[in-house]
């Protein structure tokens, strides 16, 4: 299990490699297809969205994909609503910016979205095992 560090170098490295649309599309794919909401939550870390207001919604997605194992679809904006008293009103309207954003999401592949991510991914893997191995030499 990686540790806390880890998890924030592979965060960095997803963050920096990734702009602000090509996660919007994430977020779009988790809430709508569930295959794609399950691999998501096997390898980006809630680290990775930085913004307050997507850390929210991808941890609410990530909670409810861990208790329902699907996909909110159509039931994301009473799940949002749901959670509407928790959250500060500077939050929800954030969050409500970012729904609005979400709608407006339209002719994003699902598979396309994954296969870069899972791309970014085996290079952040392969430069880590680099610097493992040029340190295990070195020993």
């Amino acid at each position: 299990m990686p540790d806390k560090e880890e998890i924030k170098q592979k965060a960095q490295f997803l963050t920096e490699n990734f702009n602000n649309h090509y996660w919007n599309q994430v977020i779009y794919h988790c809430i709508k297809n569930d295959n794609f909401l399950k691999k998501v939550v096997q390898i980006i870390p809630l680290e990775t969205f930085r913004s307050r207001e997507k850390k929210f919604i991808m941890k609410m997605l990530y909670d409810f994909y861990l208790e329902f194992k699907s996909s909110p679809k159509d039931n994301f904006y009473d799940l949002f609503k749901e959670q509407e008293e928790t959250m500060s009103e500077d939050l929800y309207d954030k969050c409500m910016s970012l729904i609005k954003i979400l709608k407006n999401i339209t002719g994003s592949n699902s598979d396309y979205i994954l296969s870069k991510l899972t791309d970014a991914l085996r290079h952040y893997y392969l430069e880590e095992a680099s610097v493992e191995f040029a340190s295990l030499i070195k020993t």
